[in-house]
């Protein structure tokens, strides 16, 4: 084997051992964030009558700018009630709730091996795993696009 064919080789172990290196530390900060975020959903207090939590405003720059709900308007309050088991509840608030928490309860699962460093990747393949949240994120999308819709158009929220 020739010199140049020894560092070709080498230098293409290195390329796949610095892309194995950086997938692994994306998988461990998307479980971290996932874990983050359901941690909190459990942690925070159900919303009162008017729909706030901790009596807190809005802070949605679309809905201070426009008065209408963004696409996403409603999914911290629906990951809340869904931590504290009233489905019914979130759906009201969001009807794709339930699908974004599922996402993440995915994400926090399948990256838990490599958090815990037990395997250099999750379980998941990656293209499965990025369509189901893709899927995800375009039918929260959609969710939230029908309801602006129908606010601009009727004046009343479809969900």
């Amino acid at each position: 084997m020739s010199v140049d064919t020894e560092r070709s080789s080498s230098a293409e172990g290195a390329a796949k051992a610095s892309h194995a290196s950086q997938a692994t530390q994306r998988v461990k900060a998307e479980c971290l964030a996932a874990c983050a975020v359901l941690a909190l959903s459990v942690l925070l207090p159900l919303p009162d009558t008017t729909g706030r939590i901790l009596h807190i405003p809005s802070i949605c720059p679309f809905y201070q700018l426009t008065g209408l709900p963004c696409p996403g308007c409603g999914l911290t309050r629906a990951f809340v009630l869904l931590s504290h088991g009233d489905w019914r509840q979130s759906l009201a608030f969001h009807p794709m709730g339930w699908a974004a928490y599922a996402a993440f309860i995915l994400v926090a699962i399948d990256g838990a091996p490599a958090a815990l460093q037990i395997r250099d990747r999750g379980w998941l393949p990656r293209r499965v795993r990025s369509g189901v949240l893709w899927a995800c994120v375009c039918a929260t999308l959609a969710a939230g696009l029908i309801r602006l819709i129908g606010d601009a158009a009727e004046g009343r929220r479809l969900f």
